[in-house]
């Protein structure tokens, strides 16, 4: 994401080729993939200004929106909160008497927290370091098999019920230079399944299912450049963070033998 903001700073020179790294980095800007602050916005000002925060980042939701702006306020930030969200579908049905009804997204409440100080002493406040987290509260990281003749909206089924943990740092090279660096944590689901059982009676003589929780990182990454007095351009990265499932089943039926399905 690139994006330009207006604070008070000081005018300070920039090198000749400035120019030609700001059209370098325009021509690398990718489509942004969306996880669930992508979608709904971090925090209130987030969501009121629709994630547009890569060079307005001010406190400590830089840690997600762009690293590099944890320094662009160098006082001690932290915030709590509370949201609520309501996912609003609807499924348009050839058959609105089917036996087999849609299946919708439900409403979560999540509890927000966040942090972003700088460093003192030998640091004198050219190093920040930040957090933001997310945890959902109505309901939580869960398996869930869903029948699957029932329609669906897949990819925001439990968007809004995923741990998520932000955090960054950030780093003044010079006086018109930040840069910043984080990663983002996302709780993954793997397990297996194991049962011996028998078909023409539907007697089951023995099942395991076991399912762990894992953490998957993404990287974060921010620049941002103060050209001159009250402009501020602002690059930022955040790879893409997948929340992935992996059950292997082993059953082994009498009838059939051992089937095995990773």
């Amino acid at each position: 994401m690139i994006a330009t903001r207006v604070p008070p700073f000081e005018r300070h020179e920039l090198p000749v080729n400035f120019s030609r790294t700001l059209a370098f980095l325009v021509a690398l800007a990718a489509p942004a993939q969306a996880s669930l602050f992508d979608t709904y916005g971090f925090g209130s000002r987030g969501a009121g200004m629709a994630s547009a925060l890569t060079a307005a980042s001010t406190d400590y939701l830089a840690a997600f929106y762009n690293p590099a702006d944890l320094l662009a306020h160098k006082r001690i930030h932290v915030g709590v909160g509370v949201v609520y969200l309501e996912p609003q579908f609807t499924i348009e049905r050839d058959l609105p008497d089917s036996p087999y009804p849609s299946e919708l997204p439900e409403r979560n409440v999540g509890f927000t927290l966040g942090l972003s100080a700088p460093l003192g002493g030998i640091f004198d406040k050219k190093v920040a370091l930040g957090l933001c987290v997310y945890v959902p509260l109505l309901q939580f990281t869960r398996a869930e098999f869903n029948d699957f003749r029932r329609p669906q909206v897949y990819l925001h089924d439990n968007l809004t019920d995923k741990l998520l943990l932000a955090v960054g740092g950030a780093v003044e090279a010079a006086p018109w230079l930040r840069l910043g660096l984080g990663f983002q944590l996302l709780a993954n689901l793997t397990g297996a399944a194991d049962f011996d059982m028998a078909l023409i009676d539907g007697r089951v003589e023995r099942e395991s299912l076991s399912i762990d929780l894992n953490a998957d990182l993404a990287v974060t990454a921010g620049i941002s450049v103060l050209p001159v007095a009250g402009l501020e351009l602002a690059v930022s990265y955040r790879q893409e963070l997948d929340f992935q499932f992996a059950l292997p089943v082993k059953a082994q039926i009498a009838e059939f033998g051992l089937l095995h399905q990773e």
